[in-house]
Formats: structure tokens, C-alpha cells, sequence
């Protein structure tokens, strides 16, 4: 099965600084391109509460100073490594993030996995209808708020 790049990326533009990017709440998994989007390559941009996993080459390619925020995310068997030439952030993690079924694309996080309540309250509704900004003591790392 091939693999599409950005399977459950969010992409904003809300950010402090204007021309900037910002990749809120994701999932890059298991991108197969060495292709300069294949994983994530920054000029100051706000990277927060995202998953980075199974990917060729780097989690994220791009030095500390590329960031205006690089925090709260994940880190997982990526081939080359986590992050080129920056650290993962505070609040980062390199674990397992235990998806539902990565096969099929199901990048939802199984019950008991690291990453539930991991994130950083911003002051986003992350979980949508359901009462409250997110569903725990704090928000998910990745695409997709557990129940």
C-alpha cells in the first residue's frame, strides 16, 4: 500500500508571525518520499502537539531558530531521526504513539497510549461538540482527541 503524504496534517496560518506556518494536532506517518515535504521542513513556524512517525527520513528537518514554537510533540521510529539539527522541544516525547490500526490509516490513539493527555492547553477546542476544550486532564498529541 502506498502511503500519502500528510494523512491527517492540519495546517494553519495562525501565527504570531506573519508568513509563518503553523502544524497543529497531526499525524505524519510513514511518509516514503525523501522529497522536501516528505517530513517537515521550517522557517519559523509553530510546531505543536503532532505526531512524527515511520517516516524516511527526519521527524522534522530544521535548526531551533526555525521555530517560534517547537513543543509537545512526538517523535517515533523515524528512519533518519528525529529532528535535524534541533531539539524535540519541551514536552516532547519518542515513543510508540500505539495507533488505532496504522494500516488503514487509522491514526486514532488506542486507550493507554503515552500520548493521551500529553499535549499543552492552548485554549483550543480540540474535541469539537463535546463540552470543554479536550476530553482529559489535558489535551491528545496528535490528530485526533480520544474519548
Amino acid at each position: 500500500m502506498a502511503r500519502r503524504n500528510f494523512p491527517s496534517a492540519r495546517v494553519t496560518r495562525r501565527s504570531a508571525v506573519p508568513g509563518s506556518l503553523c502544524l497543529l494536532w497531526s499525524a505524519l506517518w510513514s511518509c516514503q518520499s525523501s522529497a522536501p515535504l516528505a517530513t517537515l521542513e521550517l522557517t519559523l513556524g509553530t510546531v505543536e502537539r503532532n505526531i512524527f512517525s515511520n517516516n524516511v527520513q527526519f521527524g522534522v528537518r530544521g535548526s531551533d531558530s526555525a521555530f517560534v514554537s517547537n513543543d509537545h510533540n512526538d517523535y517515533f521510529g523515524n528512519s533518519v531521526g528525529t529532528c535535524s539539527q534541533c531539539s524535540m522541544g519541551t514536552g516532547s516525547l519518542s515513543v510508540d504513539p500505539s495507533f488505532m490500526d496504522s494500516s488503514t490509516d487509522d491514526l486514532r490513539l488506542q486507550p493507554g497510549s503515552s500520548l493521551i493527555n500529553s499535549g499543552v492547553d492552548t485554549g483550543t477546542d480540540v474535541n469539537g461538540a463535546t463540552p470543554g476544550r479536550f476530553n482529559g486532564s489535558s489535551p491528545d498529541i496528535g490528530a485526533h482527541e480520544s474519548n
